[in-house]
């Protein structure tokens, strides 16, 4: 009779990444023994699984020489998302429009202001903000329009003039 000698189970997980950005997925894979293996997320005999969500994930593999538990950790990173709002939908003459930004991150301006919230524009036209953070970049655009001209209505006081007179507008 053949008797091979076995050893006892070890093995490491191996996340794709330690962060979990905007609801992507992370892979955990494992490397070392085989044998079966049962996850702490319920997934039965495989040695790799995926996940969008944060945590801790432990890992049990089996075989004939014994037990061994391994864990990771997942953090889920910051939303990329940003939101600005305008002082005023339109600019007029003379006037300043004060554009806010807020997300989770370093806000960034087209007007090469950095690392603000808030810029002050005199101008009409299109202004780009970005936000950077662990999980990347995301931009968004803000149309800052020119509003209407003011409207004059000139109405004379008469509305027939003889020679020599004069009118109140």
């Amino acid at each position: 009779a053949t008797v091979n000698a076995g050893s006892s189970p070890s093995f490491t997980i191996i996340p794709s990444s330690s962060l979990i950005c905007n609801n992507q997925s992370v892979t955990l894979n494992t490397a070392g023994s085989t044998g079966t293996f049962v996850w702490s997320n319920g997934a039965g005999n495989t040695p790799s699984i995926s996940t969008n969500i944060g945590g801790t994930y432990t890992s049990t593999l089996t075989n004939a020489c014994g037990t061994a538990t391994q864990s990771v950790s997942l953090s889920e990173g910051p939303s990329t998302s940003i939101n600005i709002v305008s002082s005023s939908p339109t600019l007029c003459a003379g006037m300043q429009v004060t554009l806010s930004a807020s997300g989770n991150g370093t806000i960034n301006w087209s007007t090469g202001q950095n690392n603000i919230s808030s810029i002050t524009v005199t101008n009409s036209g299109v202004y780009t903000a970005s936000i950077t953070n662990a999980c990347g970049t995301n931009t968004f655009n803000i149309l800052v329009a020119n509003g209407p001209a003011p409207a004059l209505n000139i109405t004379p006081n008469a509305s027939v003039f003889c020679s020599g007179q004069s009118a109140t507008l």
